[in-house]
């Protein structure tokens, strides 16, 4: 269990899915318990990958035409619920990693 704004989690998630379908055909949505009783969620499609160069939560970027907000904004929302985003390189297709704290009762 997380604490934070269910609306903007929900946006957060969706965006991450949103991007993986739009990179692959196959997704797969990944959670466990983390490390301190962290929520981690693995994003993972099975496209072409994020080229190393490119920084994809930079705002305005975008690699398949959309307005390369999605992944800007989840960022933001992951960071001010406490927790983080990230690409996790190597293996084939793309996966992000969300990770966030515990609610604070603890559950």
């Amino acid at each position: 269990v997380v604490s934070g704004d269910p609306t903007r989690l929900r946006q957060l998630l969706g965006n991450l899915v949103a991007n993986a379908r739009r990179h692959g055909s196959v997704v797969a949505v990944e959670a466990r318990r983390g490390p301190r009783g962290s929520i981690v969620v693995d994003v993972v499609d099975d496209g072409p990958g994020v080229e190393p160069a490119l920084d994809p939560f930079a705002r305005g970027v975008s690699g398949a035409g959309s307005t390369g907000y999605g992944l800007w904004l989840a960022r933001g929302i992951a960071e001010a619920h406490g927790g983080s985003l990230e690409l996790v390189r190597g293996g084939p297709g793309t996966r992000f990693r969300l990770v966030l704290p515990p609610a604070a009762d603890g559950r």
